[in-house]
């Protein structure tokens, strides 16, 4: 079976690194034979029964396989700017698929699934228990709300101080890049190159060299995406040297989710920078959620910063 199987699985592999959403078959294949092994069936997914189906029922399970992956990490790269590398795991994307085979285009919405995935960035899976409680939960239920119910249920939504306390590492800066491209941030100097453009990369607002060797120099607040020859220009001036130089107006700021008060941006600020910041993304990320529930899959900058 596997003889037979292996030639299309590893062009499948292909396709997705050279498309983008994944970077190579070695961190991913396992993710995308898990989702295989889902949709295969949803109440016992597991690798080692795959084996015993007929060749005929396998060919047809990865038919469907491949259709919701392509289908479902399209439109959630299209809707909202993440694919499985920015998370560097497919467990929830997993969970996704699984969701949306379960109930199909007439009953699954993205939007309200998605603010069950934003919630999961936050409260991370630890092993591949809660994930398979979570399979448990989509297949019992009866109804998409139901199920999407089910899910949320205990998950809970991030603080101001949950935002301070993340490192740019941390998964949660893949939900900066979530709103960031919602709010169509772009490169502070090419303003044509958007947050999901190949060469944009996490970089330090504070540069790190200005900071020294402070411990709070690397957080999520103090990340913003822009393209590695923007961060090069910048080097290691501070921002309120940088901004000024580079002609960055208030409307790049804002859709970067930065706070406007031009006192923040000296390094003796930094602290209050940071502070100010994360209630921004904060507030930005319960409006966002918020309309995600009512079908609006926008953010309103003028809301946010009035």
């Amino acid at each position: 079976m596997w003889n037979n199987f292996k030639d299309e699985f590893n062009k499948f592999i292909k396709k997705l690194i050279d498309e983008g959403y994944i970077t190579n078959a070695t961190n991913y294949k396992k993710g995308i034979l898990d989702i295989f092994a889902v949709i295969s069936d949803i109440e016992n997914p597991s690798l080692e029964l795959l084996y015993k189906k007929k060749q005929s029922e396998l060919k047809d399970d990865w038919k469907t396989t491949k259709e919701i992956i392509e289908y479902v990490f399209r439109t959630i790269k299209n809707n909202y700017g993440i694919v499985p590398k920015d998370l560097k795991d497919m467990r929830l994307f997993t969970v996704i698929c699984a969701m949306f085979h379960k109930f199909g285009l007439g009953r699954f919405n993205f939007d309200k699934a998605f603010t069950w995935f934003i919630l999961r960035i936050f409260n991370s899976y630890s092993g591949t228990g809660p994930m398979f409680t979570d399979l448990k939960k989509i297949s019992n239920a009866q109804s998409f709300p139901e199920c999407i119910e089910e899910l949320t249920r205990g998950l809970a939504f991030p603080s101001k101080e949950d935002i301070l306390g993340f490192s740019i590492g941390n998964k949660a800066t893949s939900v900066l890049k979530v709103l960031t491209y919602k709010t169509d941030a772009r490169d502070f100097i090419d303003k044509n190159i958007k947050v999901i453009d190949k060469g944009v990369e996490k970089h330090h607002f504070f540069p790190k060299k200005i900071l020294g060797n402070r411990k709070d120099a690397d957080l999520l607040v103090n990340c913003v995406l822009i393209h590695k020859s923007t961060n090069d220009k910048i080097s290691d001036k501070p921002p309120d040297e940088y901004i000024n130089e580079l002609n960055i107006t208030e409307d790049d700021l804002m859709k970067h989710l930065i706070p406007l008060d031009q006192r923040l941006y000296s390094r003796g600020r930094y602290r209050s920078f940071l502070d100010e910041r994360a209630k921004i993304i904060v507030n930005t990320l319960l409006h966002y959620v918020n309309n995600l529930k009512n079908g609006d899959n926008k953010i309103n900058l003028n809301e946010i910063y009035s």
